[in-house]
């Protein structure tokens, strides 16, 4: 019986053990099995849902960061720091290189609202291209369907399909948040690949396998090996340190190899992080900067600023604009940094410390403090002009352009920027922008010639151009030029040939220029010597005496050569042309009687004038030397021979008809002129190279190739236009025509008047010797007390020992040590109510506009007569200073 009672009882043992067992492992395995379906049914759903809001609301932040950038540059041009250009260029540039993600692969893009793409990272080849019709593997016109959600609700998610980061051999779907920057009318985005979060949960899935396996493990141990679990969690534990430890590596290397510099530091100010990269930055290792912040600053009043605005984000908690600090480098350096910071607060909302982080642009700074320095003035001329004014880069995109370029072409500025001139051009033409344009100026340094543009609507337009490399101190090579419309003036059917020759013809102006421009000076110093002493010589000698005739022929001549320079600088478009109403058929009659004398009695010249009172815009002397070169031509063509040389004067009409032979001028009265020879013709292989300048058939030293070219020169610039016809053994005929004008010629009267005298003190300031003792001695003639100097060192010392005691300073532009405009800014300074009087023979420095900008009393150009001097001294001493310039 009681054997019974203790079997039952160890039975009844055994089952409440193995009962309690089940109802250890039965709770424990359904608890264990429940919790494994809820995580994969309900957790990981759950999970990847708030991941992708996660991702979401990332990209959302991300967009809305750079939005704000783009806000900044356009805050920056309402305050009138940027060009509207400018601050686009900086924008996108600055955007393209953000990068971020865990391969730093991740971008932003740009389009607009057409949609055009603005700027993407990866697909450059999409930049400036229309997107209406660009679609994903699927069809989906991912663009327009961007531009539609920020059209209707200024921001928003979209997803497509689209290539993996910068691998666009491999396309996955993606989902991308867009925002509209209005102001621009821009569309900024990034996005989130959809493969990143699966990835993210595979791998949650994939270490959730192992943790529950692992928990099964722990759970079997805890039911039969107590001592096993302790292990297993303290492992577990270690484990996830050195995850932490890992995570935390992971962001200490992408803070250090930033190009911006993270800290934190207390509401005193005193830094307490700073990222490892502030050795690169600033030059300290980060355990040299746990000091105030304000240490490491210099006294610019900028800092104060600065901490102003960091003390308000201590007081409001809110975060504040970016701003700029000059700090001090531990080599002795300076260095400007751009901060954005961010208040830290505690538990119950009051700020405990500052974050931030700053990068350094003193590059751009020291940029935008040159512009800066200029922009005012330059965009104002920029805007003003009437010339096509542009801007290109080295690759000759244009960077900007001036309200007259965009109206001539019919396009708005940003429909211009960013495209090469090929792109107005024909087809046909684009490859001499390359060939021809880009590579001459990267070589020479400029390039000028008559380009043909279509504007938006289709029309045909000559602009003729110059272009300049400008390679600046710092940053990059940019070209810099002007243009001007001359349709009007350019054969409407040109030919691409005639377009290459008159760039040629171009060039070979610019050097004829040049070389004019450089004797100018001095052959006008010379001139004004011999002038202004055959001028003192008549003085002292009775015109009865035979020598005065002598002397005045000196004089005329001087005067003459004199003209000759000017008209040089004039034909080479170095000095404006003046321009007058007159009667054409006298000055050519007198040109014809002084030829008869020159010309060979073996040529016979026939007259037929069938013109009265014609009047045209022109300048006498110039209508005379085209005269004397045709004809001079035409008899030397026929020396040999003899003949007759024919001059025909007719009044004719350019109707509809008639005006095709002539597609370089409109309808309307003109005068023709023709001068035609019997000589033996000009050869049909040149003839189209007679006008170009230095071209000449003749032998060595007889003759110079300018003749043709200064009568084309003269002829176009009024207004007119010149043919030849020519067959060998007949025979030539010039024919000019020159456009009849309504305006009156100015009445000529001989007056005989006195020399304007004085007795005021005038400083006379050259470096040529002759003409200090001339003028000094002219001056003294006309009754003044004068001071000579021919060093203007001198003469400044001079002035400012007795500044009171001149009533005028005449002095030269081109002198040692200093020219006449920095001289005359320098007495200016000293007194600034002092009359100058700037002479020169020539000079690119300063004209009759600068004079007058400059505050100059009167501008005059060498050689000057006595009479012109005189009057323009009274006029400046009795009138002041207003309205003088020029005289």
């Amino acid at each position: 019986m009681s054997m019974n009672k203790n079997k039952v009882n160890e039975i009844f043992a055994k089952w409440m053990a193995r009962t309690a067992s089940f109802r250890i492992i039965i709770p424990v395995g359904l608890v264990f099995v429940l919790f494994v379906l809820s995580v994969f049914l309900l957790f990981i759903p759950s999970l990847e849902k708030h991941m992708m809001e996660q991702k979401r609301e990332m990209i959302r932040g991300l967009t809305d960061s750079t939005w704000s950038l783009l806000s900044e540059y356009s805050q920056r041009v309402k305050r009138g720091e940027l060009t509207p250009e400018s601050a686009r260029s900086r924008a996108v540039n600055r955007i393209q290189g953000l990068r971020y993600g865990p391969e730093g692969k991740d971008y932003f893009w740009i389009n607009d609202l057409h949609p055009k793409m603005i700027m993407h990272p990866y697909r450059s080849d999409l930049n400036g291209q229309d997107l209406t019709d660009f679609t994903d593997p699927n069809g989906k016109h991912l663009f327009v369907a961007f531009v539609n959600t920020v059209r209707a609700h200024d921001s928003g998610f979209v997803d497509y399909m689209w290539q993996w980061k910068d691998d666009p051999q491999r396309i996955v779907p993606k989902i991308s948040y867009v925002k509209l920057f209005e102001p621009w009318g821009w569309v900024i985005g990034t996005g989130v690949y959809l493969e990143d979060v699966a990835s993210e949960i595979a791998f949650i899935k994939k270490d959730l396998v192992k943790f529950f396996t692992g928990i099964l493990a722990i759970i079997l141990a805890l039911l039969f090996y107590i001592i096993w679990q302790t292990l297993n969690i303290e492992k577990r534990r270690k484990q996830a340190m050195d995850a932490v430890q890992q995570s935390e590596d992971i962001l200490q290397t992408i803070i250090a190899h930033s190009n911006e510099m993270f800290y934190l530091h207390n509401t005193d100010h005193k830094l307490r992080y700073v990222s490892s990269n502030s050795k690169d930055i600033l030059g300290y290792f980060p355990e040299e900067m746990m000091i105030k912040r304000t240490e490491l600053t210099t006294d610019n009043p900028v800092n104060s600023k600065g901490f102003e605005i960091t003390e308000k984000a201590i007081k409001t908690g809110e975060k504040q604009p970016l701003y700029l600090l000059e700090l001090k480098k531990k080599d002795g350096g300076v260095i400007w940094v751009e901060v954005d910071e961010s208040p830290v607060k505690d538990k119950t909302g009051k700020v405990v410390a500052i974050t931030g982080a700053l990068r350094d642009v003193t590059q751009q700074k020291q940029m935008e403090g040159k512009v800066l320095k200029s922009e005012k003035g330059f965009r104002d001329l920029f805007n003003s002009i009437t010339d096509l004014v542009y801007i290109q880069d080295i690759d000759g995109r244009f960077i900007s352009v001036n309200p007259a370029l965009c109206m001539a072409l019919g396009y708005e500025r940003d429909e211009i920027i960013g495209k090469p001139p090929s792109d107005f051009m024909k087809p046909e033409l684009r490859h001499l922008f390359g060939d021809e344009y880009l590579k001459t100026i990267k070589i020479q340094g400029h390039h000028e010639g008559i380009a043909i543009y279509f504007t938006k609507d289709g029309s045909k337009i000559y602009v003729e151009y110059r272009s300049v490399l400008i390679r600046p101190e710092h940053g990059e090579a940019f070209i810099s030029g002007t243009g001007r419309d001359v349709t009007q003036r350019v054969l409407a059917d040109r030919q691409i040939k005639a377009l290459q020759e008159e760039v040629v013809q171009s060039r070979k102006m610019e050097a004829i220029g040049t070389l004019t421009g450089g004797i100018a000076h001095d052959f006008n110093n010379i001139m004004g010597i011999i002038i202004g002493n055959t001028e003192l010589a008549l003085k002292d000698i009775p015109k009865w005496n035979p020598a005065y005739f002598n002397i005045e022929e000196i004089r005329s001549a001087g005067i003459r050569a004199a003209g000759i320079v000017n008209q040089l600088l004039s034909f080479s478009r170095k000095t404006d042309q003046d321009l007058k109403p007159m009667k054409i058929v006298p000055v050519i009659k007198d040109a014809l009687k002084f030829l008869r004398s020159t010309i060979p009695t073996t040529i016979d010249i026939h007259e037929h004038i069938n013109a009265i009172d014609e009047t045209v815009l022109a300048d006498p002397i110039q209508i005379n030397q085209i005269m004397m070169n045709l004809c001079i031509n035409a008899s030397q063509a026929m020396e040999q021979t003899g003949g007759r040389l024919m001059i025909t004067v007719e009044k004719v009409v350019l109707d509809e008809d008639s005006a095709d032979s002539w597609p370089d001028l409109s309808k309307g009265n003109y005068v023709k002129v023709s001068v035609s020879d019997t000589g033996p013709g000009i050869d049909c292989k040149i003839i189209d190279r007679i006008f170009d300048p230095y071209f000449t058939t003749r032998e060595v030293g007889k003759g110079s190739g300018m003749g043709l070219a200064v009568v084309h020169g003269i002829v176009k610039n009024s207004g007119g236009d010149i043919t030849v016809d020519s067959e060998p053994g007949k025979g030539v005929t010039f024919s000019i025509l020159f456009p009849l004008t309504t305006e009156k010629p100015e009445a000529e009267t001989e007056t005989i008047e006195d020399l304007p005298m004085g007795n005021e003190t005038v400083l006379f300031v050259d470096d040529e010797k002759s003409l200090v003792y001339m003028a000094q001695e002219m001056l003294v003639h006309l009754g003044y007390r004068v001071k000579a100097e021919m060093n203007p060192i001198d003469a400044l010392a001079l002035f400012q020992s007795k500044p009171d005691q001149f009533d005028l300073v005449i002095t030269d532009m081109t002198m040692p040590q200093m020219t006449g405009v920095a001289f005359s800014e320098k007495l200016l300074e000293i007194r600034k109510d002092i009359p100058i009087i700037i002479c020169t023979g020539h000079s690119a420095l300063v004209d009759e506009e600068k004079a007058k900008s400059l505050g100059l009393a009167a501008y005059v150009m060498k050689p000057v007569n006595m009479m012109e001097l005189a009057q323009t001294i009274r006029k400046v001493l009795d009138c002041g200073n207003e309205d003088s310039v020029g005289n």
